[in-house]
């Protein structure tokens, strides 16, 4: 068409011509799939796949700066591959999720999405939503949840886990999510890997961590004393020079 260069008969869409394609976009349902980096870097605004079973190439819409919205088609069995939509920060919303069958490391990473519906038999790769901007997760049961794959997702809250369980969660997987208050751990599969909840506010079993408070060692009084700085606590709860 001018200005999207196909191959395979049409069946796969190679590139764009960079500055020529912008606002919304529309991938035709004989589209099987969209070539490595073919829309990156480029001022779409939306995009909408009419294949329920596009394969999506690493890199195809990374660093989309203007790109706000992602639909899926229903139904389907979507791939996408590494960092799809990396990096874009404007991409808030991803219609019909629950029909990508896998998602590839990065796909998602460092984007404004705001709810991830992960589907059934889902195989979520590394770092899928890593250090993205996910509030709520959903997830389904067999889910198979990469290394790393929200860590860092600070405004990440509620993880909303299946009936029938059976979710893996692999290592880091929720590192430094520091907002994460809800999870239902009864629903994974036999073993938590190392580190899935590192420095996030829940513990192992899906509770949230005790907050230790820690009382001052007046320096000052102790010193004076002739004291080691590490014998005593403070007791001196105001007007001490320590505080």
């Amino acid at each position: 068409e001018g200005t999207m260069l196909y191959s395979d008969g049409g069946k796969k869409l190679i590139a764009v011509a960079f500055g020529a394609v912008t606002g919304d976009v529309t991938i035709p349902a004989e589209v099987q799939s969209i070539g490595a980096g073919a829309f990156g870097g480029t001022a779409i605004t939306s995009v909408t796949f009419l294949n329920p079973d596009i394969k999506i190439g690493d890199y195809a819409f990374a660093n989309c700066d203007s790109l706000e919205k992602a639909t899926f088609a229903a139904g389907g069995k979507a791939v996408t591959g590494i960092r799809s939509f990396y990096a874009d920060d404007k991409l808030t919303v991803v219609e019909n999720m629950q029909y990508i069958a896998e998602i590839g490391d990065y796909s998602f990473a460092a984007t404004s999405v705001a709810e991830a519906n992960i589907g059934d038999n889902v195989i979520c790769g590394e770092g899928a939503f890593f250090n993205g901007k996910v509030t709520v997760a959903t997830v389904g049961e067999n889910v198979k949840l990469g290394l790393g794959a929200f860590q860092n997702c600070k405004k990440l809250v509620k993880v909303n886990m299946p009936d029938k369980g059976g979710v893996h969660i692999g290592k880091y997987c929720f590192a430094y999510a520091t907002e994460l208050k809800e999870i239902d751990l009864s629903k994974i599969d036999d073993r938590l890997e190392e580190a899935a909840f590192f420095k996030s506010v829940v513990d192992k079993k899906g509770k949230p961590r005790k907050r230790q408070v820690h009382r001052r060692i007046c320096v000052c009084r102790l010193r004076k004393a002739g004291r080691s700085t590490r014998s005593r606590r403070c007791r001196n709860r105001t007007g001490c020079v320590c505080q």
